[in-house]
């Protein structure tokens, strides 16, 4: 007896402190702020760019942008050219160099009176208050934070007390400038988005968009900006007291180490910086379509209409020929695995290109993958697995989404008849089908969807495994170089403990979370 009242002890102070701390009310939630707007004939940018959008109504203009380093390259030279607004919205900012030599551009633009919204996703703010509460006290500079933690130092025992809502994230990434120019894919803002390092790269794929489909990407950002999910930082973080000194000179030994120095000079090197400069970088014109979840996905109240799946099946419909998927973390279920057979079984030819075990940073993602493999291999659907290690390939062709260096896939993209494509943040998996919110673009342009799809079949051969399923029911994987053919019976990369993790996490009930 003497147990089970400490038990019941226990739980009563646990659900007292659980409601100890709580977020503020929506009616405490700063002032609602849009996007500025009419910056055609006030801003550089949008002057330089008003003959070709003139030229091209209704129309967007792009570029991809595959190279890690002009990736980087267009935003921070955008941010440099910014006159009016810069609207941010990302899962991930980390405190490293990339992150920090952006944090300091925004700021010398915040300084010229341009104004800035940033919008991060509060799951991987650790550790990053004391910077965002300074970037927040600069007049011009505005910081949110979505679908917030209660508990700043404690972000654990916040999950454990409120998982259901914590659970769902916003995994959208926009960056615009002046209402003229934005950004839309895959990337967040870290080292490991943008080559700074040489020991990893994720793989990834943006756009650089200008024209009609911008002032989209300003509406959906304001629409989470203004949404009953996105908390003014200083609502959330009583008054700290910042050593600004301490930042500074944080950021100012981040950014001129030897490691930084030779980044920001390959930088200047860059084809990219140099078209922009000279005002020569060439522009896809065609209908781009903005499709984004609604923010109150991460809620109780989403209609079917405001998801991205629905949206996604309205605009493409059904594939008639050909279905070519990028997917990091590719876990169909049995849904998603369904449609792929269905599709498959219908004539349309389907390749899937995800992470293989030693190329995924998350091991239960590749553990819902295999759970599907042998099914859809049996409905003759090409399944190619990102090598970590590339090595050695033909040097007359294109980087494209991989890489020679260690990485892992972290593209997300797929081409529909060789004249759709998508580039966004959405994954083909549960979390991104049911729990967070994503964005991307839909593009209609053979000649691109088609450049896409080529360099997505060609390079798998050489820095992918294909795997295949034997007439006896088991799996191999095909490594190919330029001179050689390899057939590897037992997958790559894993070893005892491993094969012991994934059977464990095989059998857990947590696919609908992966």
């Amino acid at each position: 007896m003497a147990s089970k009242n400490s038990f019941l002890i226990i739980l009563c102070v646990l659900s007292l402190i659980s409601g100890c701390v709580s977020l503020p009310t929506i009616e405490n939630h700063q002032h609602r702020q849009m996007a500025i707007v009419d910056t055609d004939s006030t801003t550089r940018l949008g002057k330089a760019l008003k003959a070709e959008t003139d030229e091209h109504p209704g129309k967007s203009g792009v570029t991809l942008l595959q190279n890690p380093r002009d990736a980087f390259v267009a935003r921070l030279m955008l941010t440099e050219l910014s006159e009016s607004s810069i609207d941010l919205q990302y899962y991930i900012w980390w405190d490293d160099i990339s992150g920090t030599i952006l944090y300091d551009a925004l700021i010398r633009a915040a300084n010229r009176d341009v104004r800035i919204r940033l919008l991060l996703d509060d799951n991987n703010t650790r550790e990053l208050d004391s910077k965002l509460w300074m970037l927040n006290e600069h007049p011009n500079i505005y910081v949110r934070l979505f679908n917030p933690n209660q508990y700043r130092n404690h972000r654990l025992w916040g999950l454990f007390t409120n998982f259901a809502r914590l659970n769902k994230r916003m995994h959208n990434k926009s960056f615009t400038i002046d209402n003229q120019a934005t950004i839309v894919g895959g990337r967040n803002i870290g080292d490991e988005y943008f080559e700074v390092n040489d020991d990893f790269l994720f793989q990834d794929l943006d756009v650089l968009a200008v024209g009609k489909v911008v002032e989209d990407v300003s509406n959906d950002f304001d629409l989470y900006w203004n949404s009953a999910y996105a908390y003014p930082l200083e609502s959330l973080i009583k008054k700290k007291h910042v050593s600004v000194e301490k930042l500074t000179q944080k950021s100012a030994a981040l950014t001129t180490d030897n490691k930084a120095e030779a980044y920001i000079t390959s930088l200047r090197e860059s084809s990219l910086a140099q078209e922009m400069m000279n005002r020569e970088l060439e522009l896809i014109w065609c209908d781009v379509t903005l499709i984004s979840d609604s923010p109150r996905k991460v809620g109780k109240r989403s209609e079917r209409k405001d998801l991205i799946t629905f949206q996604l099946t309205e605009l493409i419909g059904s594939p008639e020929k050909e279905l070519v998927l990028v997917s990091p973390y590719f876990v169909p279920g049995r849904n998603g695995t369904n449609f792929l057979i269905d599709l498959a079984e219908s004539g349309i030819n389907i390749t899937v290109l995800t992470n293989s075990f030693e190329a995924t940073d998350v091991m239960a993602v590749h553990s819902g993958y295999v759970k599907r493999r042998k099914k859809l291999l049996k409905a003759g659907i090409k399944l190619y697995e990102l090598k970590r290690e590339s090595g050695t390939i033909p040097m007359e062709e294109e980087r494209g989404f991989t890489s020679s260096k260690a990485s892992s896939l972290h593209a997300k993209t797929f081409v529909v008849d060789h004249d759709r494509v998508f580039v966004g943040s959405f994954n083909f998996d549960q979390r991104s089908f049911f729990l967070n919110t994503e964005m991307g673009f839909l593009i209609e342009h053979e000649e691109l969807t088609g450049f896409i799809s080529d360099t997505i079949q060609k390079q798998s051969g050489y820095r992918a495994y294909e795997v295949r399923l034997t007439p006896k029911n088991n799996l191999h994987w095909i490594q190919r170089s330029s001179d050689s053919y390899k057939v590897i019976t037992k997958e790559p990369g894993i070893g005892f403990w491993n094969n012991v993790g994934l059977k464990i996490l095989h059998l857990l009930p947590i696919e609908w979370m992966l």
